[in-house]
């Protein structure tokens, strides 16, 4: 898959306003040249050499730019820049007793005709409830947001933790997992549909490739992307909880 086609799938493989597919426009037109734009949600964040960056092969630097962006037809990045609506939504969620929100920055999109009005934003959604269990501790039940915050805490805690796993609440699934592999070491079971953390590793064999898991996918430098499955690794912690 050519660098481009990798991160339009990366970003939806559409138009995050009308839904606009790309593979439809290659069906159809043999191309997806000039028909689909990386909207930066906050053009201030955009880096004064991206066009530089983006003919680059893939890497952590390119990445970190299409997180701060989303993808939009051509039709539709126009007017959205026409319009220049912007707003903040707070997403709250009843969980267990107690309220969790989350605050999104984006952009509004008007449709005078429909009467509706379209939110366009690069944040992830955080609110996903979990059940994370413990084979020694009592059970948590806490957001995505919540457990990805706390992940690097529960490492430096693994030689006393020994195993922890987490599950979605929506269908009980297994989407993340810990388990004590050694001093100082970690294995890892990931969801790649099901982002938690954001991780990128090097395989120690082998031709060395470069994994970057983030926002549901599975990337690799050479341009390969999975968006389903599951990926296991070992950490090797240091002091710092630094890995390599």
């Amino acid at each position: 898959m050519s660098g481009r086609g990798a991160l339009l799938q990366y970003k939806g493989n559409r138009c995050a306003s009308c839904g606009l597919s790309v593979q439809e426009m290659l069906h159809r037109h043999g191309t997806f040249e000039r028909m689909f734009e990386f909207h930066h949600v906050d053009p201030t964040g955009k880096d004064k050499h991206y066009r530089r960056l983006m003919a680059q092969r893939l890497s952590r630097r390119q990445l970190d730019e299409m997180d701060k962006c989303v993808l939009l037809c051509r039709n539709c990045h126009g007017v959205v820049h026409a319009q220049d609506i912007r707003a903040q939504l707070t997403l709250s969620i009843d969980f267990r007793d107690r309220i969790v929100s989350q605050t999104v920055s984006g952009w509004v999109k008007l449709d005078r005709v429909s009467k509706t009005l379209g939110f366009i934003t690069n944040q992830r959604y955080t609110l996903h409830p979990c059940r994370v269990a413990f084979a020694n501790r009592p059970e948590l039940l806490l957001t995505a947001g919540e457990v990805g915050s706390r992940v690097l805490e529960w490492m430096q805690q693994m030689e006393s933790l020994q195993d922890l796993r987490v599950y979605s609440l929506r269908d009980n699934r297994l989407v993340y997992s810990m388990t004590r592999a050694g001093h100082r070491s970690v294995a890892i079971q990931h969801l790649i549909q099901f982002p938690i953390v954001d991780i990128e590793y090097q395989e120690e064999d082998g031709p060395r490739e470069v994994v970057y898991l983030r926002n549901g996918f599975a990337l690799l430098k050479s341009g390969d992307i999975l968006s389903k499955g599951t990926v296991d690794y070992i950490l090797n912690l240091r002091d710092g909880l630094e890995w390599h």
